[in-house]
């Protein structure tokens, strides 16, 4: 069974009165988490310096080495969830 965004309308596939009224609650949950205040930029930004600190530490540990190759799959995993987990629980 195939599912098309016609059958599951949502934010982005919705008709005019739909899309707005989908919008309200969208932004209106979002600021309850924080969205478009300082707080959550700061947040960020926090996690932003975390992990360029540990980019840094894994570039100056491999120095001896012709190249620095780093794995980027997985190299920002665990920084959005602290920022997710620091909103939703207030500890990092």
């Amino acid at each position: 069974m195939c599912c098309f965004p016609h059958q599951f309308p949502g934010l982005l596939v919705t008709d005019e009165d739909f899309w707005a009224e989908q919008r309200r609650f969208v932004l209106r949950h979002l600021k309850e988490f924080g969205y478009g205040r300082r707080t959550m930029s700061g947040l960020v930004e926090e996690e932003a310096l975390q992990m360029v600190a540990l980019f840094k530490q894994r570039i100056e540990g491999e120095k001896k080495q012709k190249g620095v190759v780093m794995e980027m799959n997985e190299a920002f995993g665990i920084f959005i969830l602290n920022t997710l987990w620091t909103m939703l629980a207030g500890i990092r």
